[in-house]
């Protein structure tokens, strides 16, 4: 999966870097909504379920606690 990197990179620099973290999931979500305006649900749920796929393989311990709901990640 060529998404894992970017998604360890994500959740293992929410607690040192968060501020890095922000700017890089800022980036996705403005990626999504300006690529095709007309398909942002679907690119949305795309980048959800690669999310979860990683969770499911292992390769991050949870999306919710290490990214969606981390204190330290503006909100």
């Amino acid at each position: 999966m060529l998404v894992e990197p970017g998604m360890l990179l994500m959740y293992r620099s929410a607690d040192k870097h968060p501020r890095m973290t922000d700017m890089l999931v800022e980036y996705l979500d403005n990626y999504i909504k300006t690529y095709d305006p007309s398909r942002i649900d679907e690119a949305f749920l795309s980048v959800q379920r690669v999310m979860l796929a990683c969770e499911q393989k292992g390769v991050i311990a949870s999306v919710k606690s290490g990214l969606i709901n981390n204190h330290k990640l503006q909100q």
